[in-house]
């Protein structure tokens, strides 16, 4: 099942209408003209996709991997930083 069904689920059964911030992008085919955001790009296919295409599994996926890559990024800055701040003529 698509994001996009899900969300529409969820409007059902809380009986809430959509936010606007995603009812607003969630029904354009047209991946380019959604903002990077709503876009997820796929390595294997080699292409956009919009995030209402997406599985939830691999939503998900995509999620987990994302956030292991960003704290493996602060991580390393961190220690840089820290470098320049104990050697700072190296």
């Amino acid at each position: 099942m698509k994001i996009r069904q899900y969300i529409e689920m969820e409007a059902v059964i809380h009986k809430r209408t959509i936010p606007s911030d995603l009812s607003e992008y969630m029904y354009e085919l047209e991946v380019d003209k959604l903002p990077k955001e709503y876009r997820y790009f796929s390595k294997s296919a080699d292409k956009y996709f919009s995030i209402f295409d997406l599985e939830l599994h691999h939503f998900i996926r995509i999620f987990i991997n994302k956030n292991a890559i960003d704290e493996d990024d602060v991580v390393d800055k961190i220690k840089r930083i820290l470098a320049v701040a104990w050697y700072p003529n190296l």
